[in-house]
C-alpha cells in the first residue's frame, strides 16, 4: 500500500465533499440569486460542478494508485502538477487582487494534495 496516495486520496475525498456542499451555499446559491441571466448562471454552477466531479475522479485515481502493485508514476504526476496548478492559482489570484492569503485557504490544501501525490510516485 502506498501511504502517501492514500492519505492524499482520503484529503481530496474531503475536499470534493466540501467543495460541493460548502461551495453550493456559500459561492453558487448567492451567484445564482443574484441578477445575472440564466445562461451564465447555468454555466458557472457547470463548471463548480465539473471540478467537483474532477476531485472525486482523482480521489478515486489516488485510492487506486494506494492500493495497486504496479504504481502508475505518469498518472500520479500529471495529478500532482493539476492540485499544484490549482493551488497556484488560488495563491496568485490571492496576491494579486491583494486579499488575504487565508480568506482563500484553497491554496494550502491544494499544496498538500499536490506534495502528497508526488510523493506517492516517489516509491
Amino acid at each position: 500500500m502506498n501511504i502517501p496516495f492514500l492519505i492524499a486520496g482520503i484529503l481530496t475525498t474531503i475536499t470534493a465533499f466540501i467543495h460541493s456542499i460548502a461551495g453550493e451555499i456559500t459561492t453558487i446559491r448567492p451567484l445564482v440569486n443574484a441578477e445575472i441571466k440564466q445562461i451564465p448562471t447555468l454555466e458557472l454552477r457547470a463548471a463548480f460542478y465539473i471540478v467537483t466531479v474532477h476531485l472525486f475522479a482523482s480521489a478515486v485515481m489516488l485510492f487506486i494508485l494506494a492500493f495497486a502493485t504496479n504504481q502508475d508514476v505518469v498518472m500520479g504526476r500529471f495529478l500532482a502538477i493539476q492540485f499544484f496548478g490549482y493551488g497556484a492559482a488560488f495563491l496568485g489570484l490571492a496576491v494579486i487582487k491583494r486579499v488575504g492569503l487565508f480568506q482563500v485557504p484553497q491554496w494550502v490544501v491544494f499544496f498538500l494534495m499536490a506534495g502528497l501525490t508526488f510523493w506517492g510516485t516517489m516509491r
